[in-house]
Parts: C-alpha cells; sequence; structure tokens
C-alpha cells in the first residue's frame, strides 16, 4: 500500500492485446473481418498457414458437408486438438445432435462440454464440443465454428474463430451470412478456401 502511495511510483497503464501468438496471417486476417475494432496481428509466424475454409450450408447439412472434413482432421491432429464450436449443445437441437451421432457413429470419440464428465482423462483422445463462449480462454489446432450469421453478437463469433492456431472451417448459415464478412472476401480482404455455396452468395448477395 505505501509503495503505491509514493508519488514517484508508476502508473497502472491499460494495454489491449493487439498481437496474437496464436493466430497465423490467415486466420488473424479472418477474425479482424468479423468484428470491427483495432485488428489482432499474428504473431504465430512458424510452421503451416493454410487459408482458411469457409462453406454455406444449412442446419441439416451439417452431417453431408462436414463429417468428410472432421474423418480429414482426424489423420492429421490428435483428436483432443480437434473442436467443433457451436452456438448451443443442447441435446433437443437437432442439426448438433444429429452431426454428433454422425461422428460417433464414424467411430470417432466425441467430449461434449457442458454434459460429459469434466475429469481430464475423461476428454482425453476426443473430439470436443462445445459452444463459442465455452471455448473462450481455449486453444486448439484445428476448429471448425459453425453457425456465423448476420445480426447476431460478433463478439461469441470472435471468439470462435480465434482459436485455432493453425487449420479453420468457418461455416456459414445458409440463409443469412454475415455481411461484413462476404464484403472482406468480394473485396479479396480475407484469401480463403470457399465452397460453391460461398462462392454464389460473395458474388451475387442474398
Amino acid at each position: 500500500h505505501a509503495f503505491f502511495g509514493r508519488a514517484d511510483a508508476a502508473e497502472w497503464v491499460h494495454e489491449r492485446l493487439s498481437v496474437s501468438f496464436r493466430l497465423t496471417p490467415p486466420l488473424a486476417t479472418l477474425v479482424n473481418a468479423i468484428k470491427a475494432g483495432e485488428p489482432l496481428v499474428a504473431g504465430n509466424t512458424t510452421g503451416l498457414a493454410p487459408s482458411p475454409t469457409i462453406m454455406t450450408c444449412g442446419l441439416m447439412e451439417w452431417r453431408q458437408k462436414l463429417l468428410p472434413i472432421v474423418m480429414q482432421l482426424t489423420r492429421e491432429y490428435r483428436l483432443e486438438r480437434i473442436a467443433i464450436l457451436v452456438r448451443s449443445v443442447k441435446a433437443s437441437l437437432a442439426a448438433v445432435r444429429t452431426f454428433i451421432n454422425a461422428i460417433t457413429a464414424a467411430g470417432i470419440p466425441v467430449y461434449v462440454h457442458g454434459m460429459d464428465s469434466p475429469a481430464p482423462n475423461v476428454r482425453r483422445g476426443k473430439i470436443v464440443v462445445c459452444t463459442y463462449y465455452a471455448a473462450k480462454g481455449l486453444t486448439f489446432d484445428a476448429c471448425i465454428s459453425i453457425g456465423a450469421s448476420e445480426g447476431s453478437d460478433t463478439n461469441p463469433l470472435y471468439v470462435a474463430t480465434s482459436r485455432s492456431r493453425c487449420y479453420q472451417v468457418l461455416v456459414l448459415d445458409r440463409t443469412r451470412p454475415p455481411r461484413r464478412l462476404l464484403n472482406a472476401l468480394a473485396g479479396g480482404k480475407v484469401k480463403a478456401v470457399m465452397c460453391q455455396n460461398t462462392k454464389t452468395v460473395v458474388t451475387y448477395g442474398y
């Protein structure tokens, strides 16, 4: 207390984190296109830096479109280093339930945050499924972030798309994809691998 009361004591200064040592340059560009404000600078400049993959599909298409991607990721990364991030993990949501069931039916073990035991040994060796909010503070090698849409709060999506240190798949809502991101893709500010649906909506709008 005496130290902080001294006239010559240094003052506390609020500093915003501007460099993310998790994000590669392609992922930092994607994250900055999602949310306005001071941009993040990529601090992860070593190793692989693949462009993000952006897909556009309906809720009940997740199984068909995304399961092959999940299968591919399991061949490249340890299971617990892969995350599927959704707005909600409630079992009542048919699209989430159908997708998770398809993954487990393919022989891939899944850990659902908020439903399975939080014990470390339960989570070990399994793909993590959790909400945008629950992913805050976590880091993965590969993430599939599902459900980006126009009009929703950008902060949770900002968190979800900044969890990966290497590979990111972002799934846009087919009916209302986010305009800010579409504009960034159309203007070439974000370099991404896009499915045909995404290319169409970027070119012609919706």
